[in-house]
């Protein structure tokens, strides 16, 4: 009797499923916000000229809408109609339903509240929207008369989605914000260590679901405050931990396209983009996803004790070191190698023995 795949590995290969066919052009647009982000630090560049501009609304653009290329192939992935799935990504990211957010403008649907939210570069809401719409489709389609199934079946799909991910799936994305935000604040005031430790593994994972969207309010609440900001530096370590994590598969890999994907992940982690490493690697391998946490973890904690700051809100990553000089930022440097270098030998040493295992 053949073995069923246990939770975890169906957990991974759905992931891939979903994020598989948009590695590509997350890459590109990484590589670009990164050399953007190069040419802006060394001044061949300023934002406000028009050819930063353009090239920034090509880069931008994909995460922006990335809930819609996730729609599509979360669709495809759950068994539902992606063009649906894609109209429900774009009506949640509709101009006049994201300045009604912006502005805390009160909204009801039913005389039930809708919940503010910033759907912009989400993922957690996106995913369980398709998660029930491959649901809904087939229960409807067995129940619609032929003669109308073509549109009743998107449009009642849709009349039921929609609704369901403004009140409740995009609510659930932030209150677990929230609740990670109050650990944080809570850990850093018992012992910047161990929120290091904490937040350097776990950043990674809220990638994975989103939630690190709402973490960076409050970095820009800390750096409006009071001139700076402490988590932004823990943050950054697991960044580096994924960019070596990547390059050492880049060294195990046998592939030739592997091996060249791989490396482009791992710089584009360097430049602060972390999925093309996260999803194109890093968890369908599982074990250089895992060594990347916990380099990330110990790294963390080498940050944490630096009580390194950030002086202006940016994503981490390479060329934005700067940002981080002042109290600790040798140690904080040291945090980010440190991670960088653990995640690399670590996979490097669980992939040679899978290898031999196998």
């Amino acid at each position: 009797m053949m073995k069923q795949p246990n939770i975890l590995n169906r957990f991974i290969d759905l992931i891939s499923r979903i994020f598989g066919p948009v590695i590509p052009s997350l890459t590109a647009a990484g590589v670009l916000k990164g050399l953007l982000a190069l040419a802006q630090a060394t001044g061949v560049l300023k934002t406000e000229y028009g050819t930063y501009q353009v090239l920034n609304a090509l880069a931008d653009g994909f995460f922006y809408y990335l809930p819609v290329f996730l729609a599509y192939s979360g669709a495809t992935a759950f068994g539902a109609n992606p063009y649906t799935g894609a109209a429900i990504a774009l009506a949640l990211l509709y101009p006049d339903l994201t300045r009604i957010f912006t502005e805390q403008v009160p909204l009801s649907f039913l005389k039930l509240p809708v919940v503010p939210v910033t759907y912009a570069s989400s993922i957690l809401p996106i995913l369980l929207s398709m998660a029930l719409l491959g649901k809904v489709e087939p229960w409807l389609k067995h129940r619609m008369p032929e003669l109308i199934r073509v549109f009743a079946v998107p449009l009642c799909a849709g009349l039921i989605v929609f609704p369901a991910t403004l009140l409740i799936f995009g609510p659930i994305g932030a209150v677990i914000g929230a609740m990670l935000a109050n650990l944080y604040q809570w850990l850093y005031a018992i012992s910047p260590m161990a929120a290091g430790v904490v937040m350097g593994a776990g950043i990674q994972p809220m990638v994975i679901c989103g939630f690190h969207w709402s973490i960076f309010p409050i970095c820009l609440e800390n750096i409006n405050r009071f001139g700076e900001d402490t988590l932004m530096p823990l943050l950054s370590v697991g960044i580096y931990a994924q960019a070596g994590a990547a390059f050492a598969v880049m060294l195990w890999a046998k592939d030739k396209k592997q091996k060249t994907t791989s490396l482009s992940a791992g710089i584009t982690a360097l430049f602060g983009t972390t999925e093309p490493a996260l999803f194109g690697f890093n968890i369908p391998l599982k074990k250089p996803f895992l060594a990347a946490l916990i380099g990330a973890g110990i790294g963390g904690g080498v940050v944490g004790f630096s009580h390194a700051t950030a002086k202006a809100f940016v994503f981490p990553n390479i060329v934005t070191l700067p940002v981080f000089m002042g109290e600790g930022f040798g140690l904080f440097v040291l945090g980010n190698v440190l991670a960088l270098v653990l995640a690399f030998g670590l996979t490097l040493l669980m992939m040679r023995h899978q290898t031999q295992e196998d």
